[in-house]
């Protein structure tokens, strides 16, 4: 008798076991369902708020670019300017000799 209270005890508390897995599943499927209907109606705002972003660090990485090849071509020009100076005054010596 004690041994069949002690297993009629045991399958209580293996079925208040699966019972509470069961709605600890069903909680958590649900969790998930909401995240999934959340973010299917606000994926294209978040898709277009990161076209945007992207969008608009391309135009500042362009810009920065822009800046820098300026800058290359100023110094170019210094340069050039620098060496035909100083191939002119090269020949102007040259020739004095």
């Amino acid at each position: 008798m004690a041994d069949e209270d002690a297993l009629e005890a045991v399958l209580e508390g293996l079925a208040d076991a699966e019972d509470s897995e069961k709605e600890g599943l069903f909680k958590c499927m649900m969790l998930l369902a909401v995240n999934a209907r959340n973010n299917a109606r606000f994926h294209s705002g978040q898709q277009e708020r990161g076209q945007f972003s992207a969008v608009s660090a391309l135009e500042m990485k362009a810009a920065q670019i822009q800046v820098l090849v300026q800058e290359e071509m100023d110094l170019l020009h210094q340069v050039r300017g620098c060496l035909k100076n100083n191939s002119s005054r090269l020949i102007q010596n040259l020739t004095r000799f």
